[in-house]
């Protein structure tokens, strides 16, 4: 039996090796890029339920 590796061969961002799937994002990140995002707390995740509703309920 054999367990996939949560390592891809490459980042989605940059490209780069050795990158690690990350659920949340849905994207697999190296570790460089998986330490640029974390230092910009001010950004705010975006909800797919608020993003939705706009889509489908603004006319």
């Amino acid at each position: 039996m054999l367990i996939p590796s949560a390592r891809t061969r490459d980042c989605d961002a940059c490209g780069g090796p050795h990158a690690k799937w990350v659920p949340s994002l849905t994207m697999a990140l190296c570790s460089v890029c998986d330490r640029e995002g974390a230092h910009h707390p001010e950004r705010e995740p975006v909800l797919v339920g608020e993003v939705l509703r706009v889509l489908l309920f603004t006319p």
